[in-house]
C-alpha cells in the first residue's frame, strides 16, 4: 500500500494565528525518524522542533517562538516514509501561508481627481491613492465628519460638494479586506 499525499493544514492560507502549529496529515503511520520539516519566514529559517504525533500520522512543527504577524512563510517537508518504507506521494511537500494581517492600508494622497479646479459650490471628484495596492481594500470618505460615500474599486473616488463660502475638510479612511 502506497503512502498517500499529505493534507497540508496551511496550504496557501491567510490570516493564520502566529501561535499556530503547521501540520501535515497522512493516511498511514509514519517512520518517526529521517523526515525533514523546515519553515522559512521573513528572517530566514524558523527555529523549532518537528515531530510525529496523532497515531503516528501527523507531522507537526512547533516554532520556538510565535511566528511574526503580517508575514509570509513557506514550509518544505521531505523524506517522509511510512513504516513499510514507502515514500509519501508528492514528497517533497511545499506550501506558503500568511500570518494574521494587522496593518491597514495607507492613503498616500487625498486629492481632487483629474485636476478639476475647485470652485465655490462645485461638485468635485475626490480621489484617494493608496501607498500600495491592497486586494479587497475600500475607502470611506467624510466631509466635515459627515459620510459622503465609499469606494471599493481603484480609483477610489467619490464626489463632494464644495461650500459656496468658507472651508471644508474632506477625509478618507482606507480599510483592507480583513477590516484593518
Amino acid at each position: 500500500d502506497k503512502l498517500q499525499e499529505a493534507v497540508i493544514q496551511f496550504r496557501n492560507a491567510v490570516q493564520i494565528d502566529p501561535a499556530s502549529v503547521p501540520r501535515l496529515t497522512f493516511d498511514k503511520t509514519l517512520n518517526p525518524t529521517g523526515f525533514v520539516f523546515l519553515v522559512f519566514g521573513p528572517s530566514g529559517t524558523v527555529s523549532g522542533s518537528a515531530s510525529v504525533g496523532i497515531n503516528g500520522q501527523v507531522l507537526s512543527f512547533v516554532p520556538t517562538a510565535n511566528l511574526q504577524p503580517n508575514a509570509t512563510y513557506s514550509l518544505v517537508v521531505s523524506n517522509v516514509f511510512d513504516l513499510a518504507g514507502n515514500r509519501a506521494a508528492g514528497d517533497p511537500f511545499t506550501s506558503t501561508f500568511a500570518t494574521i494581517d494587522t496593518i491597514g492600508p495607507t492613503i498616500a494622497a487625498l486629492k481632487i481627481a483629474s485636476n478639476v479646479p475647485p470652485s465655490a459650490g462645485a461638485l468635485v471628484p475626490i480621489e484617494a491613492d493608496l501607498a500600495t495596492k491592497e486586494p479587497g481594500a475600500s475607502v470611506r470618505f467624510t466631509q466635515d465628519f459627515n459620510p459622503i460615500g465609499a469606494a471599493t474599486n481603484v480609483p477610489y473616488v467619490v464626489f463632494a460638494k464644495l461650500p459656496t463660502s468658507g472651508s471644508t475638510t474632506i477625509r478618507g479612511i482606507a480599510t483592507d479586506q480583513y477590516g484593518n
